[in-house]
């Protein structure tokens, strides 16, 4: 059960980030946010993204 629940945590956490990331590009093609928050906001974006996939074992 806890298990399940973690997993399906790190669903949550990795589309998040994916959304961020998608966020993000289309702030920067309307040039709406600065170069260094497209670049900061891209890296915890996929951060987010990779590791809650990776810690969800979704990529195994």
């Amino acid at each position: 059960m806890t298990r399940k629940r973690f997993r399906q945590a790190c669903g949550i956490i990795a589309a998040l980030g994916f959304l961020l990331v998608l966020g993000t590009a289309g702030a920067s093609d309307c040039d709406l946010i600065p170069m260094s928050q497209i670049l900061r906001q891209g890296c915890i974006g996929l951060g987010m993204f990779a590791g809650g996939l990776w810690l969800g074992g979704y990529l195994s």
